[in-house]
Order: C-alpha cells, then structure tokens, then sequence
C-alpha cells in the first residue's frame, strides 16, 4: 500500500514537472520568436546578430534549470551587448535599452532562477541584469543625447527593474511555499510508512505469540509425558520406554526449533515469550505453585527414585482416598 502511494505520488510529481517543462519552453519559443524579428525591424539590428543574441538570451531560461550560473553569465552577455547593436535613428522611437520581448525574457528568467535555485541566486541575476541594462547608456550615450530619449530610457530602465523585482519577490514567495508544502507532503508518507510498518510488527508479534501458545504448549506437554512414562507406568519395558525416550526428544528437538523459526518473526525491541501462559497450564494434570507444568511423576520425591528404579507415583487423588 505504501509502495503504491509512492509510485502514485512520483507519477503526479513527473507529470507536473513535465507540464511546467512543455509551459517554459513554449513561453521561450513565442519570446524568441517575437524578440529577433522585432529587434531587426524595429531597432535595425542585423539578422545574423538578432539571431545569436536573441538565442542568448531566449535559451538562458531553460539552461537555468540544469546549470544556473551558466545561465546568468549567458543571459547578462546577451542583455548587455543586444542593446548596443541598434541604430540609433531607428531605436529612438521605440523602448530602450530593454525591448518589450527583452523585458519579458528577463522577468521570466529571474522568476525561473529563483524558484528553483533559491534567493540567492535569484537576486543575483536581477543585480546582474539591471547592472547590463545601466551600462548599456554608457557605453551608448548617443541613445540618451536628446531629453526625450534620456527619459525614454529612464523609464524604461525602471518599468524593467520594478518588474523583475516583482517577479523575484513572487518567485521567492512561491517556491517557499511549494517547499514547505513537500516537507509536509514527505512527512506525512513518512507517518503513514512507520504506521504501516508498526502495524506489521504487531501482527507478526501476535502471530508469534499465538503459535507459541498453541503448539510450543502441546509440544512441551509431549516432551514432558514421554520422559516421565518409566515412572508412571511400571510395567512398560525396555523397547517401548526407549520408544518414549525417542519422542521425548523429538518433542524437545522440535520445540527448539520452532522456537527459532519463531526468532524471525521477533522484532529487534521484543522478545518472544517463549514460556506458555500460566492460564494455559490448567489442561495439563498438576501443575506447581508457580504455574510450571508437571507431571504425575513430580509427586514422587528425590529419595524415593534413588531408592527403586520404577518408584511407583502416587496422584493426590489416590492419597486423599487411602487417608479416608
């Protein structure tokens, strides 16, 4: 049942995961697929250029998922030289230094690189790619000469900055979420796993216990009946007291077993009780003041069978008969 829960679980994980890789690199796509025709068009880059860097750019998000600061090293390269490759008559008219597919492209890549890898990281490819973006005026002042552009730029700086910013303090809310809810997810399997395996110790403990009263209890009244059959019975001779003295030890040989094949079914923290209840001994015909099984044999006294070699044994039943 655990096992089946298990298997469940990693599949409903796989499956996920799976949809969350079909949703990036379809959002990727679409992203590369706007941002190098508009970035030739709009910002007169050469195709060739577009091209490269817009793959730099567009790839950086699902090469985050495997090796991050490959990622960021690529993605910063890509933001900081993509804007210096445009015209400057043809950019002044439009978003710079982040295009709207270039903006996008960074607030899905900080929001990936945080939700898997962690704040850190995450943080640090915001720093990185906002530090891009505030080279790009520098080393391009001639984008930034007129008022208009200069404060075209600025917003544009900003809007992109406020928005990755948000994307990372989403991202970083989220996945603490996500891991909190699969801790509580794993201890809860771990729960259900010790309840199952506390259940199994128990009924393999109570099956031991069982089979001990049943057949330990009868082997033992066996054993204890062959071996005393020469004092009970006088006139047996010497053929079948050693067929008695055969199955008395057989009866004590396979109770020792049976004892060890019970030690499997033994947990580490309990013992089996090998010895048989004191309610159990009431079938047998004496029993002592502690609860241990007797024979009719046990009346006779030590002396007595040192005396004759068959001493005759007494039942209290008789005993009491001959005193009235």
């Amino acid at each position: 049942m655990a096992r089946r829960r298990e298997r469940t679980h990693l599949r409903q994980r796989i499956s996920r995961r799976t949809a969350a890789l079909v949703a990036l690199g379809a959002a990727v796509a679409a992203l590369y697929a706007v941002l190098v025709p508009l970035q030739t068009v709009l910002y007169g880059t050469p195709l060739p250029v577009s091209f490269i860097l817009g793959a730099a750019l567009c790839a950086s998000p699902l090469l985050a998922l495997s090796r991050p600061a490959l990622a960021i090293g690529l993605f910063t390269a890509g933001a900081l030289t993509l804007p210096l490759t445009v015209v400057t008559e043809m950019a002044v008219e439009s978003p710079w230094p982040w295009s709207v597919p270039a903006l996008l492209t960074f607030v899905l890549f900080v929001g990936v690189v945080t939700f898997v890898h962690g704040g850190r990281l995450g943080a640090f490819a915001l720093l990185l790619g906002a530090i891009a973006s505030l080279l790009a005026p520098v080393i391009r002042p001639d984008m930034v000469a007129r008022p208009e552009s200069s404060a075209s730029a600025t917003a544009d700086l900003i809007v992109t900055t406020a928005v990755a910013s948000a994307m990372f303090l989403i991202a970083a809310l989220v996945a603490g979420r996500v891991r909190v809810a699969a801790e509580l997810t794993r201890e809860k399997e771990h729960s259900a796993l010790e309840e199952a395996r506390r259940a199994l110790v128990e009924e393999r403990t109570r099956i031991a216990r069982e089979l001990h009263d049943v057949v330990a209890h009868s082997m033992s009244v066996i054993q204890v009946q062959a071996s005393t059959a020469r004092y009970r019975i006088p006139e047996l001779g010497d053929v079948a007291t050693a067929e008695f003295d055969d199955i008395a030890a057989t009866a004590r040989s396979s109770l020792t077993e049976m004892r060890r094949m019970l030690g499997v079914l033994r947990t580490e923290d309990q013992g089996a009780e090998l010895a048989p209840s004191r309610a159990s001994t009431t079938s047998l015909p004496w029993s002592t003041a502690s609860g241990a099984p007797v024979s009719k044999s046990a009346s006779c006294s030590k002396a007595e069978t040192r005396r004759t070699p068959n001493p005759p044994c007494r039942s209290p039943r008789s005993v009491s008969s001959r005193k009235h």
